[in-house]
């Protein structure tokens, strides 16, 4: 049947190099298994998967970072002193990285099918549509996680009680929690719906398909929106509340007093830099808003934007979308530099005689430097502030 089909000369000048058969049930009203890619397609998904790449590797990095600041430490330090997770942040942190790193992945899987010029149903479309919904779905959720903690951390002034005990314990929980929702939603929908091409090309990968609509939004665009939604109130009360805009009750939760003017006579320096509040959701904000508002115009047809300009705009948005990963990593680097055992100095044991019991310096003991006594990993840039080096330069002068 293939034979007796030609494809356009039209299609032939966009750059299709899909088969005769494929091209055939890309153009049936009732299939969904393939689709075929024009030559400016392959070239937005080439940019896609570069985002995706930028992203991957910027994760990666950070998990050698990590990892290889833990080993340090487990060697150096005595197990009952060290834990791998210090603080209730570092639980969220992995999760974001890891979402983060599952999302990025995804977008570099598109090489397939720029590299095979179609798109269609199968074990690896399967995967990707996987793989997609767990990243992009645990990076908004963590996000939202995210904000809602730095709130309660700062609302009720609790930084020195939630670091021990049950602070980590509850993240832990939430963090679990937030995976197995994912989890089920992700295996329900395929389990349920796994016969009836539940992953499909929509069209330039591989994701849910059109007609699970319900699914979509309850897997993954709610959860987008509700995170925009609660970053933006939550981090603007904070950036108000650090300006000394906003006061807190002391008796009522949910009370607070907004000021027209900050009140002179309180130190505002103590509440914490007010342009770090503001920084998760204006990125989270360039990155979601141009997706949610051409996924809102396509929402029920991809033929509501006219022709190329689907897949044009569509391309664009998605190559800004794919540097979630490389911007979590740079707001870490500013905002958060201490987390997840970065900054954090690893004593080398000295060599030679163990310490004396006495606290006056013998004549037969060698002094170290204090440079030579600290051993440090790999570090990333601006990992230490000025007061921090500050600190150190006065350390080593003694």
């Amino acid at each position: 049947m293939s034979g007796n089909v030609t494809i356009p000369n039209d299609q032939y000048l966009q750059g299709m190099i899909c088969d005769p058969s494929e091209y055939l049930l890309q153009s049936s009203l009732h299939s969904s298994a393939v689709h075929c890619l024009t030559r400016g397609q392959s070239i937005g998904l080439t940019i896609i998967s570069e985002s995706g790449f930028i992203s991957l590797f910027a994760v990666l990095y950070v998990f050698y970072i990590i990892f290889g600041n833990a080993y340090r430490h487990a060697r150096t330090t005595s197990g009952k002193d060290w834990r791998f997770i210090q603080e209730p942040m570092d639980v969220f942190m992995l999760s974001l990285f890891a979402a983060d790193f599952l999302q990025a992945l995804g977008a570099v899987l598109d090489i397939k099918w720029i590299n095979e010029g179609v798109v269609e149903v199968g074990s690896f479309c399967t995967a990707q549509g996987v793989i997609q919904q767990l990243g992009e779905t645990g990076v908004a959720i963590t996000t939202m996680a995210i904000a809602v903690y730095t709130f309660v951390l700062l609302r009720w002034n609790l930084p020195d009680k939630v670091n021990h005990g049950h602070g980590i314990f509850v993240s832990v929980f939430v963090v679990t929690a937030i995976w197995l929702f994912i989890l089920v939603m992700v295996i329900a929908g395929n389990v349920i719906n796994g016969s009836e091409l539940y992953q499909q090309p929509t069209p330039y990968w591989c994701w849910i398909g059109g007609q699970y609509q319900g699914m979509r939004i309850a897997g993954e665009y709610a959860w987008f929106w509700i995170t925009l939604g609660v970053s933006l109130i939550l981090y603007v009360t904070l950036f108000l509340w650090s300006m000394g805009n906003v006061n807190f009750s002391a008796t009522s939760w949910w009370k607070m007093a907004v000021l027209r003017r900050p009140n002179n006579t309180e130190d505002f320096a103590k509440r914490g830099k007010p342009w770090d509040m503001l920084a998760y959701p204006i990125v989270y904000s360039i990155l979601i808003l141009p997706l949610s508002i051409v996924r809102w115009i396509t929402f029920n047809s991809d033929s509501a934007l006219s022709g190329a300009s689907t897949s044009a705009v569509t391309m664009v948005v998605l190559s800004i979308y794919g540097l979630s990963g490389f911007f979590s990593v740079l707001l870490l680097l500013l905002t958060r530099p201490d987390t997840l055992l970065f900054g954090r100095a690893v004593p080398t044991p000295v060599r030679g005689r163990a310490p004396s019991l006495h606290h006056e310096p013998s004549s037969n003991v060698e002094v170290y430097p204090v440079h030579d006594t600290i051993q440090r990993g790999p570090r990333l840039p601006s990992l230490l502030g000025a007061d921090s080096q500050h600190s150190l330069q006065s350390v080593s002068s003694v």
